[in-house]
């Protein structure tokens, strides 16, 4: 008899808690996109509208990632290779912020022309 790691499962089949709890993001995710469709025909919200807020979602996500990649010490990254292997050159222009690391300020302007021409 083998001992499964999940609690959750009997010999190879899962019980029904653990498939709620697997399937919790997808519930979340049918009821964000389930509540759009609603404004969409309720309150006859326009689809470009939609659109645009999504753009601008994704605009402030990518800018709240570049932000916080520019003061990280560890790869953010693994496919990056060599450069990850080298000590880090910090620059600190202001005292009150932690240091920018030269090696993540070619990984933040390499992913921001990607995210740009994308978007």
């Amino acid at each position: 008899m083998s001992i499964s790691a999940d609690p959750y499962q009997i010999g190879g089949s899962k019980t029904i808690p653990g498939m709620l709890r697997e399937s919790h993001d997808l519930v979340f995710a049918c009821i964000l996109n389930s509540a759009l469709i609603l404004g969409v025909v309720v309150f006859e919200w326009s689809l470009v509208e939609i659109a645009v807020i999504y753009l601008i979602e994704i605009a402030i996500i990518n800018l709240l990632f570049f932000s916080v990649a520019l003061f990280t010490l560890q790869s953010v990254d693994d496919l990056d290779g060599d450069s990850w292997d080298e000590e880090p050159t910090p620059i600190q222009p202001i005292a009150l912020i932690p240091p920018v690391y030269w090696r993540n300020i070619n990984y933040v302007l390499r992913k921001a022309i990607i995210s740009a021409w994308l978007w």
